[in-house]
C-alpha cells in the first residue's frame, strides 16, 4: 500500500479549489467575476488610491457599495448589472471569534476553553437563511 503524504493533500486541496473557482494558483481572484479580465483588472487597481479603497483584493471589491463600483466606470452598464447581480448572492461573511473560560477572568493551561465564534452574512436580506455551516 501506498502511502498518501502531506504534500500529495495538500495538492488535492488546493486543485479542488482552483476547479471550483476556475483559477489556477497565481490567477487573481477578481476574474472570478464576471467580465473582469486583466485589463479591467489593471484599471480597478490604477484607481484605488483615486477612490481611497484600501487593497485591490476581491473581499474589498465587493464590499464595495454599488454606487462606489459604478462610480469606477471599469465596465459597460449592462456588463456591470451581471457583477452586481453576482456580488448579491457571494457568500461574504463576518467573522469573529472569542476565546474564553467560563466563570473566571484568567485562563490557564489546565481551564476548560469555550471558543466562541460569531458569523455574519452582510449580504442576506431579513429572514433569509445562510445555510449550514461546515467546521
Amino acid at each position: 500500500m501506498k502511502k498518501i503524504l502531506a504534500k500529495n493533500i495538500e495538492t488535492l486541496v488546493e486543485f479542488n479549489q482552483h476547479f471550483v473557482q476556475g483559477l489556477w494558483q497565481g490567477d487573481d481572484p477578481l476574474l472570478q467575476l464576471p467580465h473582469f479580465n486583466e485589463n479591467v483588472i489593471k484599471n480597478y487597481r490604477r484607481l484605488l488610491r483615486e477612490h481611497s479603497i484600501p487593497d485591490a483584493k476581491i473581499e474589498t471589491f465587493c464590499r464595495l457599495s454599488p454606487h462606489q463600483r459604478q462610480s469606477l466606470k471599469l465596465l459597460p452598464a449592462k456588463e456591470m448589472s451581471e457583477v452586481e447581480a453576482l456580488i448579491r448572492v457571494l457568500p461574504l461573511v463576518e467573522v469573529s471569534c472569542k476565546a474564553f473560560t467560563e466563570n473566571e477572568t484568567e485562563m490557564n493551561c489546565s481551564d476548560a476553553i469555550t471558543w466562541q465564534f460569531m458569523v455574519k452574512y452582510p449580504n442576506l436580506k431579513e429572514k433569509e437563511f445562510p445555510g449550514l455551516v461546515h467546521s
